[in-house]
């Protein structure tokens, strides 16, 4: 049982390399912000009564797409050698921005107030991710 845990563990790890080039501080921050907008998500639509299933199955389905997307950013940046990840980024940059609208969205729609900071923040991070996909 030990052998297998480290088995699935190394293939785990080798395809985490292949698909994103190692582990970012770019990709923490999305899986971050992806998991916190499915729970404001599935908070909000609890609120609401309107948790469904089938919609929070569609939302981790529309999760799972944006992780293969990005790591199509990686091969793409590997395929045609460009420097500093930049297809990578680019669509990290993307998604972070789009996730941060829709946790904005979902506490809005719990009644809760948003700090003017972070709608800051939110800005400069839509700012990147024009700037990324320009290059």
């Amino acid at each position: 049982m030990n052998s297998w845990i480290k088995g699935m563990a190394a293939v785990g790890g080798s395809l985490l390399t292949l698909l994103y080039g190692g582990w970012s501080e770019l990709l923490t921050a999305l899986c971050v912000f992806m998991t916190v907008d499915f729970i404001t998500g599935w908070v909000a639509a609890g609120m609401a009564g309107k948790l469904s299933s089938n919609v929070g199955f569609k939302g981790i389905a529309r999760k799972m797409s944006i992780l293969l997307i990005v790591a199509l950013g990686h091969l793409m940046d590997g395929v045609l050698g460009t420097q500093n990840e930049l297809f990578e980024s680019a669509c990290i940059y993307f998604y972070l921005a789009n996730e941060a609208l829709s946790i904005i969205e979902n506490t809005g729609r719990m009644g809760l107030p948003i700090p003017d900071v972070l709608k800051k923040a939110i800005a400069v991070i839509s700012e990147k991710a024009e700037k990324e996909e320009e290059r």
